[in-house]
């Protein structure tokens, strides 16, 4: 839709140009997301640019992390304040790509700008080191904030021994997460703690959690949960 408008030499006025954005955003399709961008940073839209319209154009950037950071940079010296999810956005980005350089210079420029770490930030940061190889900086960060933190940040952190096939300590920590009493572990949270056993060789404890998970978490088992002892089952040679 957005090229037919280049196209045309349509007009378009802040709520099209949103939609169009938040269809980028839910889509994914940061190609025209990067067109749209150079409209506007070449001043071809006559309404104010928002940290919305921001936030929605690097999330849809996670295929180039260097066009998100053009993003932001563009931001920062028109004197948009980014928000909490530019961050995120980005810091996805990175962890998806273990791209560790370029979320470094995230996380410096989130410094730069003065941006309060908050619990949301945290948890992409444990998700963002651990993606990229550096546990114990994940675990560091979790042990700073896991008296205030949530379901998310324990999950970020299940899922980060998982990744790195540390399942005894994941299911260790799993076990202090329900001595919580504020917190309780969710259908995600069964999933990192499947993925962990699976990673780690650990077949019987995944089969336990499994059968059981309804009956003691009152958690029913899905299509993640039931893809996740496939693999255990095919990663210990038990599928014939």
């Amino acid at each position: 839709m957005w090229l037919d408008v280049v196209h045309y030499g349509l007009e378009v006025d802040e709520k099209v140009f949103g939609c169009l954005l938040t269809a980028c955003s839910e889509s994914g399709d940061g190609r025209v997301a990067w067109r749209m961008f150079d409209e506007m940073r070449r001043g071809k839209i006559a309404f104010k640019v928002t940290p919305l319209m921001c936030s929605m154009m690097i999330k849809s950037m996670s295929f180039s992390i260097e066009n998100a950071l053009e993003v932001l940079q563009f931001m920062e010296m028109k004197g948009i304040t980014p928000d909490i999810h530019c961050f995120t956005s980005l810091l996805s980005a990175c962890a998806a790509k273990a791209n560790f350089h370029l979320g470094m210079v995230v996380i410096k420029q989130m410094e730069k700008m003065g941006i309060v770490k908050d619990l949301i930030i945290f948890n992409s940061l444990i998700n963002f080191y651990a993606k990229c190889g550096y546990l114990q900086l994940a675990e560091n960060i979790f042990n700073d904030i896991k008296q205030v933190g949530d379901i998310i940040t324990w999950n970020s952190m299940l899922s980060a021994y998982g990744i790195h096939g540390s399942g005894e300590q994941c299911l260790r920590l799993f076990q202090q997460l329900l001595n919580q009493r504020s917190i309780s572990p969710n259908s995600n949270t069964l999933v990192c703690v499947l993925v962990a056993c699976s990673h780690s060789g650990l077949i019987n404890e995944a089969l336990t959690f499994y059968f059981t998970m309804k009956e003691k978490f009152g958690i029913k088992p899905d299509e993640r949960h039931i893809c996740c002892i496939i693999d255990a089952l095919g990663r210990g040679g038990k599928i014939s």
